[in-house]
């Protein structure tokens, strides 16, 4: 959305337990997997995404975040300024995926 021009061709935007401001369960795996260390706090990626306006044009944001995610660490990563952030409750993190109220939630989302 934010680099690649998506904001003029998307109405709605979700993330699932997004790491979007890192997670420190990323250094786990960071010294062979680029996409680790991609998710990493303070990698040039997130700093890149957390620049300016996090929810940029006119596209409506939501994020689903759970209390008890084992993955995404600290778990207030998934929260964007300027979008709706939905807690999902006590689930693991691929729980969100197949949770009821969460798809409901998103479905919801999508069609306003």
């Amino acid at each position: 959305m934010k680099h690649g021009g998506g904001t003029g061709k998307v109405a709605h935007w979700a993330s699932l337990a997004g790491p979007n401001h890192g997670t420190s369960t990323a250094w786990a795996c960071a010294a062979w997997s680029q996409a680790c260390r991609d998710m990493t706090p303070g990698s040039y990626v997130q700093d890149g995404l957390a620049e300016g306006d996090e929810t940029p044009g006119d596209v409506e944001y939501a994020t689903w975040w759970s209390e008890c995610d084992e993955v995404i660490n600290p778990r207030d990563s998934v929260l964007l300024d300027g979008a709706t952030n939905n807690p999902a409750g006590c689930l693991a993190h691929n729980d969100l995926l197949g949770d009821e109220g969460v798809s409901q939630g998103v479905r919801d989302f999508v069609a306003s």
